[in-house]
Order: structure tokens, then sequence, then C-alpha cells
């Protein structure tokens, strides 16, 4: 891609209510609660008991013994009313049980599988307080999502496929990802990026051909607009993908974008803390700030000094190197998509993301096939060492769609295996909480974090997984998921994307354990299944046992450097992704010419004009002209003082 992109610019397409106002209330699924004394209204009787459900304006408790007792909310105290009238908020505001069929369709719509897409409209349909026009719309829509479960179909960008079609459709994307690379060695620029538009179109999900067309953009042609355009698109299909987000926030550079290009390289750095790249692309806006060749507005400054500092201490980067350009990230292939093959100049391991586990034998850790699968490298970050980094090595992993497990080994991790409940499935409405360490920016490492909430589903025929409504965000994928007790009831393994209107119409998935179990014993030979814990704990209690054992993964992948390069116009010398382009003229070498009133290399001026009248008198008048500028000598620009033809002198 160089002298057909500059010369055409082608452009490929792209407050509760009062309780005893309330009539009719029905919880779907009532949070449990530990026992606590109900009084009556006029203080003479006491019971102790946990709160069942609140329906009918009837409250359901139920005492030590398993006995279920019904009271009339207006026999108990002021408190015990408020405290239902709680219970009843949390349920009423989870997302679960205020979707509308509208936004069940949209999500639905969004899903990687249609197994999804049938669960979820199950679910929709379990609840009672729905409108019978929105029941009456999905129920019509339920045969139609059983029929795609039943043929395994998948989504591609929005046409539902059988797997054999799907997996075709990428497979033909990716060969002309492939002879669009093989063509770009020859010079044959506008065949190749007729092929990367084709395949951008042929498989809407996947983003490599957009990425080459993104740094062809970027590295050859100078086009900031095409590039950002592109990796824009990349994001778009791959919110997460640390390569694509860095590239983009340097096209909003060179667009003056800055707040946005911020707020990308954030979530780059979200991913993968310790990107070398990002933090000398941080270092080099600021640096020419300081040089007023970048006009940051201050509290734009501000955020961007800040986000270097903290995050090249907490990597420990290396110094700054003012004499380096803007460097672009090569392409990796996100987890589970098969490389393309091609001639890779250099490979190098980068964390492009990261995922939790915890340990179910010595050394040995569970987590989600998803974090680790086709990765070319491991790391394990036990709970509270934050700056010990263990190598770790995959073991095996599941072979069901639905068990989305793998088993690591990490040797020299010392902390004890969890342990597992016995039941083959806890029941709904029990209570949970999650541990995991969701990406963000903390010192050196994501903090572990713990959530609760309620199992809202059991799975069954169509998903082999619970539903529950805590909340997580990426990163926390393969934490444990455990009941009062500290046993281990699942894995998490995700949640399905929201809709993006309605951002909190999600719910998370878990693997069951007994699912879990199997994969265990058959990977670690040694295995023994331990007795679970006795006894319900305090929550706290329940965090401080299972921390220990819930660790960190940072996943690592080998970016190519291969298929797109440029040669610096001053040397022949390759710097395939170091773009050494000036930011004041963007490579063209000049900049507008400097002397106020030059317009396209002419500037004002006037002549002498006399006329004569016939009464003999003289008029001499002086008449605007345009003459060609001094400075610019006609040509409307002058050499760029920054750079020599186009190449940043800083940087050479």
């Amino acid at each position: 891609m160089s002298r057909l992109l500059r010369r055409q610019r082608i452009q490929p397409a792209l407050p509760v209510l009062p309780l005893l106002a309330v009539t009719t209330l029905f919880l779907v699924a009532a949070p449990p609660a530990f026992a606590r004394t109900w009084k009556s209204s006029d203080g003479a009787y006491s019971v102790d008991a946990e709160f069942v459900d609140f329906k009918d304006g009837t409250v359901s408790l139920r005492k030590a013994d398993g006995a279920v007792i019904r009271v009339p909310v207006s026999r108990l105290s002021a408190e015990d009313q408020a405290y239902v009238a709680e219970q009843v908020a949390a349920v009423d505001a989870s997302p679960l049980t205020r979707q509308t069929y509208s936004q069940l369709a949209r999500s639905a719509s969004s899903l990687r599988t249609a197994a999804e897409g049938l669960r979820m409209y199950k679910l929709f349909l379990q609840r009672e307080n729905i409108a019978e026009p929105d029941r009456k719309a999905a129920q019509e829509q339920l045969p139609v999502w059983e029929e795609r479960a039943k043929k395994g179909m998948v989504r591609v960008g929005v046409r539902w496929l059988e797997p054999a079609e799907a997996n075709d459709l990428k497979r033909q994307a990716r060969q002309l990802n492939e002879e669009a690379m093989r063509l770009l060695e020859v010079g044959q620029d506008e065949a190749a990026i007729d092929k990367c538009v084709k395949a951008s179109k042929l498989d809407p999900d996947a983003i490599l051909a957009d990425f080459l067309l993104g740094l062809g953009y970027a590295l050859v042609a100078c086009d900031a607009k095409g590039a950002n355009r592109h990796f824009a698109e990349c994001i778009r299909r791959d919110p997460r993908h640390v390569s694509a987000l860095n590239n983009l926030a340097l096209s909003e550079v060179r667009l003056r974008e800055y707040t946005q290009a911020l707020a990308h390289w954030q979530a780059a750095l979200e991913v993968a803390p310790a990107a070398p790249e990002v933090i000398q692309n941080l270092g080099r806006v600021l640096d020419l700030a300081n040089q007023r060749r970048v006009p940051l507005p201050t509290e734009v400054q501000r955020g961007f000094r800040d986000l270097y500092a903290a995050t090249a201490v907490s990597a420990d980067a290396r110094e700054f190197n003012s004499r380096v350009g803007w460097l672009y990230m090569g392409y990796y292939a996100p987890l589970g998509e098969q490389s393309v093959s091609g001639k890779d100049a250099k490979n190098k391991l980068i964390t492009i993301g990261s995922g939790t586990g915890f340990v179910v034998h010595p050394e040995y850790v569970l987590t989600n096939r998803h974090v680790v699968e086709d990765c070319q490298g491991l790391l394990v970050v036990p709970s509270g060492e934050e700056n010990r980094e263990l190598p770790a090595s995959l073991v095996g992993v599941a072979d069901g769609e639905d068990d989305d497990l793998a088993v690591i080994h990490c040797k020299g991790l010392a902390a004890p295996p969890l342990r597992f409940i016995t039941a083959d499935l806890a029941p709904r409405g029990t209570e949970i909480m999650v541990l995991g360490f969701p990406g963000m920016i903390e010192g050196k490492t994501p903090s572990l974090k713990a959530t609760r909430g309620i199992i809202a589903g059991l799975p069954d025929e169509s998903y082999n997984a619970y539903t529950f409504d805590a909340t997580t965000n990426p990163g926390s994928s393969g934490g444990p998921i455990c009941d009062a007790t500290g046993n281990v009831l699942g894995i998490h393994r995700g949640r399905v994307r929201p809709d993006t209107s309605q951002p909190s119409m999600s719910y998370g998935r878990a693997v069951p354990h007994c699912r879990v179990l199997p994969l265990v014993k058959k990977l670690i030979p040694s295995y023994e299944q331990l007795p679970p814990n006795a006894n319900k704990k305090e929550w706290s209690d329940v965090d401080g046992m299972v921390s220990p054992s819930t660790v960190l993964i940072w996943v690592q992948s080998a970016v190519s450097t291969g298929g797109i390069s440029r040669k610096q116009k001053t040397s022949e010398r390759e710097q395939p992704f170091e773009d050494r382009w000036c930011m004041t003229c963007y490579g063209r070498g000049t900049v507008k010419c400097p002397v106020r009133g030059c317009a396209n290399g002419t500037v004002g001026d006037f002549r002498l004009e006399t006329n004569t009248f016939p009464n003999g008198t003289r008029l001499t008048r002086k008449v605007p002209i345009r003459v060609p500028c001094s400075t610019c000598r006609g040509n409307g620009v002058v050499p760029c003082r920054d750079c020599d033809h186009g190449i940043d002198r800083s940087v050479r």
C-alpha cells in the first residue's frame, strides 16, 4: 500500500414504593437472607426466621426447623416492613426482572451461539410480571430459537449459520487475508486492498482485514482518517484488542482528538498494563506537548501525565526514549482465532489479556478455556503477591462447547486447594459470592474483587450453565463462585454481552462444579476430592477462605510484525512499526506559509493608477492586487522546520 493509497485515497466500506400501597408483588427468585428476629406490629410476638418471599401482601418466613410461616405484611413491625421493602426493591432492580421483549430480542441477537439466545428466552418467559404483549412475542419467537439451538447455529455478523457454513466463511476470509499479505509483498496494492475489503465483509466478526488496512493508511499513505476508520472498526468488533486500541489512539493523536486517544490508551493498559509501546507513546505525547508541537488542553495534559507516571512506575518501564517515534503494534490473533501464516520479521511475547483462576490441587489451577486457549505464554500472580509472577503451562482443556474449562500447572504456587459442594447442583435462589480480577490499573496488577448475588437460573437441556445476577467485569472469567459455606459451586465463564442501549440487561454465566470434577480428575491423576466445608459463615469469612487460593492469570501472545512494512525516505532501512513521520507536517515535509495573508502563495499588494479628467484634474488611487509571496515564493507552503523530507528530526 504505497503510491496507490497516497494518490487515490481509497476508502473501502465499514424510591421504593410505600410497602402498604403495593397490592401485588412477585419475586422471581428472592435473595436468601440469614435468620433475623421478626416482630409483630404491637410488639407482643417475635420469631427468628429467614425471609423467603413476598407475594399478594403476605410475607413467607422459614424457621430454623424448615417450617414456613406466612404473615400479612400489615401485622409486622415498621422495621420489618422496611426490611421487606428493601428485599423487594433489590429484586425489582435486577436486570432480569426489568427487561422488555424488544430489549430481549436485541440482546439475544448479539449473542455468539443460538443456545445462549434460547436460554435467554426461557429465562424471560419464566417471569410472571411481564406484559402480555411481550410474553406473546417471546413465545412466538421461541420455536425459532429452539430450531437454531437444535442445529447448533452460531452468529456471523448478523446472520445465523450452521457451524460448518460459519467455519467455511471464516476459512475463506483467512485465505483472502493471506493472499492480500502476499500481494503487498510484491507491490500489488490495489488487489491487496480489494481482498482485504472482501475478507472484512465475508467475516464481519474478524478484525485482521481492517487491521491491515489501518496499518496501510497510517504507515504508508499518511492518511489518519483512513487509519482511524479501520482501527475503529477493529475495536467495534473486538473492544479489548490491545494492538488495535493502541493504533486507534495514534490515529486520534494525528487527528488532534486527544481526549479519545487518552481513553483508548487507558483501555489498552487495562488489558496489558506493561505494554511498552503504549508507555512510549504516552511519553512522546507529553514530550511533544512540552515542545508545543502537540496542543494539549490543560486538563487533557494532566490526564496524560498522570496515566504515564502511574503506568511507567508500576510497570517498571525503561526510560522514555525521545529518539524513538510513534510505535504501532503488530497484529496478534485473538484467542481462539487461527493465526494467518506468513513471514514474520520478528516475534515477541506481549501481555494481551488477563483472567482469573483458582487452585483445585497443589500447583494446579482451574480456569476458563477461552482465557488460555491458543496463547503462547502464561503467568500466574498469587493472591496478595503482586510483584511475583510464576510461569505456568497449559495441561489441557475440556472438549464440550458449554464446558469452558481448562487446567494449568504452575510450579511453585503455594496456595491451598478450594473445596466443592457435594450436591450435583445448587438450588435456584442460592446466595453466592464471585471472586475475580477485573482488568483495571491499580498498581502493578488488577486487584481481587468480590461481588455477591443469587443463582437466577439452573442448567437445562439448552444451556449447561448457571445464570446469576452478581456484577462482574472482563478479567473475572475463571473465578470461583462460592456459597455461604465457602465451597465452590461453579466457575465463572463470563457474561452475556448486553444490549448496548441497555448495558444493565445482562447476566453472568457459570459452569457447574458437577461438570468441572470429571475434567479435573482426568487431567490431574493424583487429584482427590476434599470433604466440603461445614456450616454457613459470614461473607467476610468466606472471602478470607477463598481469596488466598484465587489467582490472577496473565495471558501472553506473540506479536507478528510481518505482512506490512515501509521504508524511510531518507534511508532505505526498514522500520516496520515505528512511525517517524513528522507530527507537524505528517510526512509532507512542508507546512502552510506562515506569512499573514498568504493564500495559495500570493499576498495582498497594490498598484498606483492615475486617471486624468477633461478639466485637466489628475486623480491617483491604489488598486489592490495579488502578488507572489516572497517567503514561500508563490508555493503557499514552506519547508517544515521540524523534519527533513517528512522524517521528524528528533527521532533520526
